[in-house]
């Protein structure tokens, strides 16, 4: 893909038609921003695509790209969860190809008060190079809807984990050729399937070289390998508290600086006060996830053994005085609410080292289920601080912090019993399969 800023270009769908007998026709999407320009594919011409039909190029009729370029544009704000309110226009045009691997150029055009972009595109494209290049043209347009004379700077990261992110996801199988059988996938496809693959005999990428990639990173045959590093570094940042909000917002904040990083910092400030602290967040991460890559998995049945025993306590209680003691398990909630403050807090501590733990043990859908515990048992020590001498007086922000964190629970207690209700079926008709 090649981008130029600010440079218009020859658009080339009416060399050689004549000879073909066709009329190259106009498409605008239905939102209206896309406007397709090309030559409309023809049985003869889907026949004589001949050796050149390779199953990663596809070919390119104007009229189902227009629809195409919505489906793109859909994908990248469900995934940043943004509302569609675009501004610039995007004018597409398909020419016949002039020679094998012919780029795809992006224009960026400065109108008086907005930004416009052109895209040239050879009617026969590797299917993965023309997806990146419209969802980088789609995070193109989000970021300079507030830019000035200059353009907004995007980070490399972005597009390439976005792309391969929505690749493995959302876009799929997306339609992009006419008489295309769409298969679509009956379970939410794993995300992180090729980045696995990827990073199975390669170290990822540190955050340096993700922010300032040398060249050859973004070229074959290392790009697919940057993209990986790039996805799980988005899938990360998505992760953290908040961190589509933050995304948004350093879309938002990239106009007002001259590069990403300082408004990376702006938006992920609460995460990252520098870049130092990013770099030392993404070590931390990438130490983890191939920790957890590299250890035996548990399933689902031993998964939810562990963590009905950690969210549980044996404890001693007596009917009547005088009575020999009977071992019960008690529930979260009842430590909050019945045990001494004091008594809480050892326990409580070595709940959350056994949960992060677990952490390490457990496939990435179920990652935050019991970092939610985690998180909610941190959150509760940390209000109400350091036992005190008069531990069975109980004050208002005591209360407060106590009915916040039995509502926490109970909500993470109701995602586990509809997670186990899910899997319960699953593993029955497994079962009775032949």
């Amino acid at each position: 893909m090649r981008v130029l800023s600010a440079i218009p270009f020859l658009i080339l769908v009416s060399s050689s038609l004549p000879s073909l007998g066709l009329e190259p026709v106009t498409v605008r999407s239905r939102s209206g921003q896309f406007l397709v320009r090309g030559l409309p594919l023809t049985e003869v011409m889907n026949q004589g695509a001949g050796a050149t039909n390779v199953f990663s190029f596809v070919r390119l009729d104007p009229r189902l790209f227009a629809m195409a370029c919505e489906s793109i544009k859909a994908a990248v704000l469900k995934e940043l969860a943004m509302a569609d309110r675009w501004r610039g226009t995007v004018a597409v045009a398909l020419h016949p190809n002039q020679r094998d691997s012919e780029n795809i150029e992006i224009a960026s055009i400065r109108y008086k008060t907005s930004w416009g972009y052109q895209v040239n595109v050879p009617e026969r494209v590797d299917r993965k190079r023309l997806i990146k290049a419209m969802v980088q043209v789609v995070l193109m347009e989000i970021a300079n809807r507030r830019a000035g004379e200059r353009e907004a700077e995007l980070p490399s990261w972005l597009g390439e984990g976005l792309t391969a992110q929505l690749m493995a996801t959302t876009l799929a199988d997306i339609a992009l050729e006419p008489e295309t059988t769409v298969i679509r996938r009956q379970h939410m496809p794993d995300a992180l399937k090729e980045v696995r693959e990827m990073l199975r005999t390669r170290e990822v990428l540190g955050f340096n070289d993700l922010s300032q990639p040398e060249q050859q990173l973004l070229e074959e045959p290392e790009v697919d390998f940057y993209g990986s590093c790039a996805q799980l570094f988005l899938h990360e940042l998505l992760h953290l508290k908040d961190g589509r909000r933050c995304l948004q917002q350093m879309l938002y904040e990239l106009p007002e600086h001259l590069n990403w990083q300082t408004a990376f910092l702006r938006a992920f400030g609460g995460h990252f006060p520098r870049l130092l602290d990013a770099d030392k967040w993404w070590a931390l991460a990438t130490a983890n996830y191939q920790k957890k890559e590299s250890s035996t998995l548990w399933g689902q049945t031993e998964i939810w053994r562990q963590l009905q025993e950690i969210l549980t306590t044996t404890a001693e209680v007596r009917l009547k005085t005088g009575d020999l003691p009977m071992k019960v398990q008690v529930q979260l909630q009842n430590i909050l609410t019945e045990w001494d403050y004091s008594r809480q807090v050892p326990v409580l501590q070595l709940k959350v080292n056994h949960l992060q733990a677990l952490q390490l043990r457990v496939p990435r859908d179920l990652e935050n289920l019991v970092n939610g515990y985690a998180n909610t048992l941190t959150w509760y020590l940390g209000k109400r601080g350091a036992p005190k001498p008069d531990r069975n007086k109980i004050g208002r922000a005591a209360r407060s912090a106590i009915a916040e964190a039995l509502k926490r629970l109970n909500e993470l207690d109701a995602r586990v019993e509809a997670l186990k209700n899910q899997a319960e079926p699953a593993a029955a008709h497994a079962t009775l399969s032949p």
